[in-house]
């Protein structure tokens, strides 16, 4: 493989992980990367990311993790990784089947989808922020997603996507996001999955807060404490449609941005534990 210095940055002239690293099945970035192609990280094969580093990606590249393979980012309260553009979106992290991340203090921006998960991908995030992408998370059949201490803020199509997928979210924050479909402001999930939320504030979306197509929706104890308000979708902040809602003394705050807006907008529920309102 090929480096070349630009600006602080390792230019990668070959974006597959086993050819340029050969018997190094775990590379470690400690430095700035700018990448021109779609970066592989292949099964038994892990990325490590460290504290501190940039990595710019040219528009429509994404960093892959295929079935096995595993990328790990390792930034600081001081020293946040940044995964980034070049310039218009590039497309975004996208663990296949079997794939899994575990980032920590990153910033994702600028991506058509800053995380992709698909088949039983998964992605842990912890103290993280997934902002002006045009999708923050989407994933997809089975794949489980749990966000801890992290935003999801400004994505102009929806903050979180989900198709029979699961999403697990404790002290987070999901803001502003969505550009007035109302299916998609805040979180959005479809089908089968199952969405839990502690401690976590979803507002000023423009959209639902919460839209709910099937699946299960979990704000009570254990869970609970969360604050859903001022989404703009006149439905209400949480739409309900075919799934079942567990809000039962969960003391969440759920406030409508005006006299005429529903709290809850219940259309077909399977089951509804609820005693708040």
């Amino acid at each position: 493989m090929q480096e070349f210095t630009f600006d602080s940055f390792t230019l990668l002239g070959d974006p597959t992980l086993t050819l340029p690293y050969g018997t190094n099945t775990n590379p470690n970035w400690e430095s700035n990367r700018y990448l021109q192609e779609d970066y592989r990280i292949p099964s038994g094969h892990e990325l490590t990311i460290g504290p501190g580093v940039t990595v710019r990606i040219a528009p429509g590249k994404a960093i892959i993790i295929e079935d096995g393979g595993v990328l790990t980012a390792e930034g600081t309260s001081s020293e946040h990784v940044v995964i980034t553009s070049t310039g218009d979106h590039w497309r975004g992290i996208v663990i296949e089947k079997g794939g899994s991340a575990q980032l920590n203090h990153t910033v994702i921006e600028r991506a058509s989808n800053g995380l992709l998960l698909v088949g039983n991908a998964k992605a842990a995030l912890s103290s993280c922020s997934v902002q002006e992408c045009k999708v923050g998370i989407s994933a997809g059949f089975l794949a489980n997603v749990i966000l801890d201490g992290s935003s999801v803020s400004d994505n102009a199509q929806g903050g979180i996507v989900l198709f029979s997928a699961s999403a697990q979210l404790t002290d987070c924050e999901v803001l502003r996001n969505g550009t007035g479909n109302w299916m998609y402001g805040g979180i959005s999930h479809f089908y089968d999955g199952t969405v839990s939320l502690s401690c976590t504030k979803i507002s000023d979306n423009v959209g639902t807060g919460i839209f709910m197509d099937g699946g299960v929706l979990n704000m009570s104890i254990p869970w609970g404490g969360n604050e859903i308000t001022n989404n703009e979708w006149p439905r209400g902040q949480i739409h309900i449609d075919e799934a079942w809602l567990n809000i039962e003394g969960g003391k969440n705050k759920i406030v409508p941005r005006n006299g005429t807006d529903y709290f809850i907008y219940i259309r077909h529920c399977q089951t509804l534990r609820l005693n708040e309102l």
